[in-house]
């Protein structure tokens, strides 16, 4: 393994997971606009992190292949889908608004259902 693809292997090990796995650590209920927002963040942080890597390496565009053939940077194609996917997300969590209140069951205090009344003759 080269010394590049080493070192990049230990940033990826060195990044810590930051879901909680720990079932006493997770919330009791789950809260999807909770869920969208904390996705969208992960998101919007991986897209930060792949830019800066890019922009600290001076943009390259282009790179050379296992051949020896001209090809474009690796961290171009990422940087792209990365944003691109945060963005996606943060369109969706905008479009996002609250269901409606829960509306209430048909009780016996409201009074007979249409079917009751059908069956009772109407009255």
């Amino acid at each position: 393994m080269s010394r590049a693809r080493s070192g990049a292997a230990a940033k990826l090990q060195a990044v810590p997971d930051p879901l909680p796995v720990d079932p006493v650590a997770a919330p009791e209920v789950f809260d999807p606009t909770e869920d969208a927002r904390v996705t969208y963040e992960l998101a919007e942080s991986r897209a930060r992190a792949l830019r800066k890597q890019w922009e600290d390496m001076d943009m390259p565009i282009l790179t050379t292949g296992s051949m020896g053939q001209t090809v474009p940077h690796p961290l171009v194609k990422m940087v792209e889908t990365a944003e691109a996917h945060a963005a996606k997300l943060r369109e969706a969590m905008q479009k996002r608004k609250p269901g409606a209140s829960p509306k209430g069951v048909v009780t016996a205090s409201i009074g007979k259902s249409p079917a009751q009344l059908k069956r009772q003759g109407g009255k």
